[in-house]
């Protein structure tokens, strides 16, 4: 085949081949990657303040429950926006009444349970009739939010036994490259739990229906 036959077969192939070729655009670059922030459970705390109700209520305590014995990630795209995360909170890490938050929490937490009072009130919350740890041993908590700095609300799911609550949460979030914190307070109902408090002596010392949660989370980057 001689250059010249050579030349017009190129141009025609070259024709055919385009047109085909032009639906699939290379994208201008390679996205890249989520940024993914561990939970640091050492600079990480939930506190949950449970008080006491009914008739009588003055035999009993108000309760501070605590754990930084927290897994989980915080997920960031790329540019910075869209955090999502996921927490598992080990039950039986769950502590009753921690010295020093109890001191912290103010005059409602004056009175000074005894060590069977404290045992008992854990022994109660782990329980069948409560969180059932045994059956269930973590809690889940995961959620999203739109917002990536200052004051924003995240949309949570709390996860406890085989129930799904949805909630609004606001939060104080501070995002920098390296670590995420993200704090924040709400109530939660132990109806929005799927709970029943626990009650004696047919309900006249009884656990209130809304608990006070705090949480300040620590997270960071992972290289």
């Amino acid at each position: 085949m001689n250059k010249r036959i050579m030349r017009t077969v190129t141009v025609r192939l070259a024709g055919v081949l385009l047109p085909f070729c032009s639906l699939q655009p290379l994208p201008a670059q390679i996205a890249a990657e989520p940024a993914l922030y561990r939970i640091s459970a050492e600079e990480t705390e939930v506190v949950i303040r449970v008080f006491r109700a009914g008739a009588l209520s003055r035999f009993g305590h108000n309760h501070v429950i605590s754990t930084n014995e927290i897994e989980g990630t915080i997920t960031l795209e790329a540019d910075g926006t869209n955090p999502s995360f996921i927490l598992r909170i080990p039950v039986d890490a769950l502590e009753v009444d921690n010295a020093d938050l109890r001191r912290q929490a103010g005059d409602d937490f004056e009175s000074v349970p005894s060590a069977a009072d404290i045992a008992g009130t854990r022994d109660n919350m782990l329980g069948r009739r409560v969180l059932d740890a045994a059956e269930y041993p973590t809690l889940t908590v995961r959620g999203t939010t739109d917002g990536t700095e200052n004051a924003n609300v995240a949309n949570v799911v709390f996860e406890v036994k085989q129930n799904a609550a949805e909630k609004a949460v606001p939060i104080e979030a501070q995002i920098t490259d390296q670590s995420i914190r993200v704090s924040g307070a709400l109530e939660l109902s132990h109806e929005e739990l799927g709970l029943r408090p626990f009650r004696a002596l047919a309900g006249a010392l009884r656990v209130a229906e809304i608990m006070e949660v705090s949480f300040d989370i620590n997270a960071i980057r992972e290289d």
